[in-house]
């Protein structure tokens, strides 16, 4: 819009004129040429075959680009779906996690295995033990008796 604007002697400002150009009679809302045609500042011939053939080689190019990235995804992640970064790293910790867990139990059940191995010896250690006491006592009662049967006799 062009307005002339001009100071007053009490120094506010006081319209004089206000003039509409005839040529802005449609409002222009949106991007690109064709928008721009009712533009008297713009001369539109109309767009350019060249840039025709371009924008239709790239809205192609595009849809098959869609089109193969849609079909590659089926056909390639069929069985487990594309996962993020993040994901990725947590399923790492899991069977990190998992694998140290299962060589804690493995070394926790070799250590089981030693400890009824060791609680297996001190029985029959133990059981030794009180058959050789168990001896020894017999003897010493033998001895006993024949002292006492040589001292009768």
């Amino acid at each position: 819009m062009c307005t002339t604007l001009e100071f007053s002697q009490e120094g506010s400002l006081a319209k004089q004129d206000l003039r509409t150009p005839l040529g802005y009679t449609s409002r222009v809302v949106s991007n690109g040429l064709k928008a721009q045609i009712n533009n008297p500042e713009l001369k539109v011939r109309g767009l350019d075959p060249l840039i025709n053939n371009l924008i239709d080689k790239l809205q192609h190019f595009n849809q098959n680009y869609i089109s193969l990235e849609k079909s590659c995804f089926e056909s390639c992640w069929k069985s487990e779906p594309p996962i993020s970064e993040k994901q990725r790293k947590k399923r790492k910790r899991e069977k990190e996690k998992k694998r140290r867990g299962e060589k804690r139990e493995k070394r926790e059940r070799r250590e089981r295995r030693e400890e009824k191995r060791r609680e297996e010896k001190r029985r029959e250690e133990k059981r030794e033990k009180r058959e050789r006491e168990e001896r020894e006592r017999r003897e010493r009662r033998e001895e006993r008796e024949e002292k006492r049967e040589e001292r009768e006799s």
